[in-house]
């Protein structure tokens, strides 16, 4: 994923389908580590912004396990549950980078989320993108969203290692 090349996106197509036939308990499982490989794809498609990248990342989308999680509702009891709206979250965030309007929405959709942490990751992602700023504010979101075509952003600063050995 840090290596911002396109040749990592046969791999992402395969394990996207994989992951389509995967079982609620599989997302749970350490040993197969399900959750691990949808964050670390998105972290290489957030880096490539690439809308080749789109079609992968919205069969993830796509699956229940990652799809639907954002919640009005009051605390959730199941850690879990928010870890599972996080990658959510990822999934829309990579989307958006990669300049699909699917992955933009998915981020106002979490503006309005019980849990602060995921409604604030949502605004400073949607700001990043964007450049503009409605606060948390769905409807002047869906509005600017109307009103301007998505443009891939991908994230171009350098990763943590290379930042904390000088590269």
């Amino acid at each position: 994923g840090m290596a911002r090349s396109e040749l990592a996106l046969p791999v992402w197509e395969h394990f996207a389908d994989l992951a389509a036939s995967a079982a609620p308990e599989d997302l749970r499982d350490r040993a197969l580590g399900l959750f691990y490989y949808v964050d670390a794809i998105c972290c290489g498609a957030e880096r490539l912004g690439s809308p080749r990248a789109i079609p992968a990342l919205r069969r993830l989308h796509a699956s229940p396990l990652f799809h639907g999680r954002s919640s009005q509702g009051g605390f959730e009891p199941d850690f879990f549950l928010e870890r599972q709206a996080y990658l959510e979250l990822v999934i829309g965030r990579a989307l958006a980078r990669c300049g699909d309007r699917q992955g933009l929405e998915t981020l106002v959709d979490y503006l309005d989320d019980a849990r602060a942490l995921l409604a604030e990751h949502a605004h400073s992602e949607l700001v990043a993108i964007s450049g503009a700023d409605f606060g948390k504010d769905a409807r002047a979101w869906r509005a600017w969203l109307a009103a301007h075509h998505p443009v891939p952003r991908p994230i171009t600063n350098p990763p943590e290692p290379a930042k904390a050995w000088q590269l």
